[in-house]
């Protein structure tokens, strides 16, 4: 067995913290850097009336050095429960490095070619762990609101005081989903007449 000096191990165990730093910070931008959002469509016939969820899992609308900003959508039509799809759950976890940030008006908004469209949203988590912040915030947008959002040329997001502009691949797969779900609907509607 070979010894290994006090200063050798104090370099191994310095190197050991850095690759957990990087692997831990680092490896969250990289994941999110990687994930462009996913939709998924999946049916359950054994729920009486039939069940349809549409989800769009893991949008970035935002994705920088100081900032982070994702995306998750659901819908559900079940006619025996009488959910209609009129409205989809959202949840948008933001994390900041800002410390200079108002996260005391947590309301979300939209600029769409500059008209605004507010939603209303709760807070489900807020977290301040040193100079990272964090944030996850519930929603629940009408189907409606939603097609008024993706049918702007500049759609802006708005948290509290922090604002910054969708990018074209972000409000692509938004727009995606939104027909999607609405096709839902038709064809879960069409089936009920």
């Amino acid at each position: 067995m070979q010894k290994i000096s006090v200063r050798k191990k104090g370099n191994i165990r310095l190197l050991h913290a850095l690759i957990v730093s990087l692997a831990i910070f680092g490896g969250m931008s990289v994941a999110r850097a990687q994930d462009g959002g996913k939709i998924k469509t999946s049916t359950n016939r054994f729920i009486r009336g039939g069940q349809m969820v549409i989800q769009l899992i893991g949008l970035d609308l935002l994705n920088d050095l100081q900032n982070g900003v994702r995306l998750d959508l659901a819908g559900e039509y079940c006619d025996a429960r009488k959910k209609n799809l009129e409205k989809i759950d959202a949840e948008i976890r933001w994390q900041s490095s800002l410390s200079s940030f108002d996260f005391e008006n947590k309301r979300v908004r939209f600029l769409v070619d500059g008209k605004e469209v507010s939603i209303d949203s709760t807070v489900k988590n807020s977290l301040n762990q040193g100079s990272v912040r964090s944030l996850l915030l519930s929603a629940s947008i009408p189907l409606e609101t939603l097609r008024e959002i993706v049918a702007g040329g500049r759609v802006e997001m708005q948290i509290g005081a922090f604002k910054f502009k969708l990018n074209d691949g972000a409000l692509s797969m938004l727009r995606e989903f939104a027909d999607k779900a609405i096709t839902i609907r038709g064809e879960a509607r069409g089936s009920d007449e």
